[in-house]
């Protein structure tokens, strides 16, 4: 299972784009953490159904307790990293499009969230995310 929610006072997310514009509900907006080289924005559905939002994150290959999951007001946000382990050393790459490093993805939500009622499972490569819509106060 995913590292659970905690509840956090700090944040040094934007809820804005580069012209100040609000961003939409359910966009997601993906910003690098301070001090470390990011680059990889794993794909994402958003989807909801009458009683729940769906978040469907792609990350193949990442090890699940890499994955941490916190909400921060009306925010959701999922950070961790796929590395690259190889046994013997790398003489030479050919081609390289797999993104080994660490990310960082905030998710916009209606209203903020009781982090009690969320549930998240990393199966297969994929991390499903689980919010009854009863659970956010707007």
């Amino acid at each position: 299972m995913v590292r659970m929610i905690r509840k956090s006072k700090q944040t040094f997310f934007v809820t804005e784009d580069s012209f100040g514009r609000t961003k939409g509900v359910f966009e997601f907006q993906y910003q690098d953490t301070p001090g470390v080289q990011t680059a990889w924005n794993p794909n994402t559905d958003i989807f909801e159904t009458e009683e729940h939002i769906y978040i469907l994150i792609e990350a193949a290959g990442l090890n699940e307790d890499s994955l941490h999951l916190h909400a921060v007001d009306n925010r959701l946000v999922l950070s961790g990293e796929r590395k690259q382990v190889f046994d013997e050393p790398v003489i030479r790459y050919h081609q390289l499009e797999i993104q080994f490093m660490p990310f960082q993805k905030t998710i916009i939500l209606p209203g903020s969230l009781d982090v009690d009622s969320v549930q998240a499972q990393y199966r297969d490569g994929l991390l499903t995310i689980l919010i009854p819509k009863a659970s956010l106060k707007r």
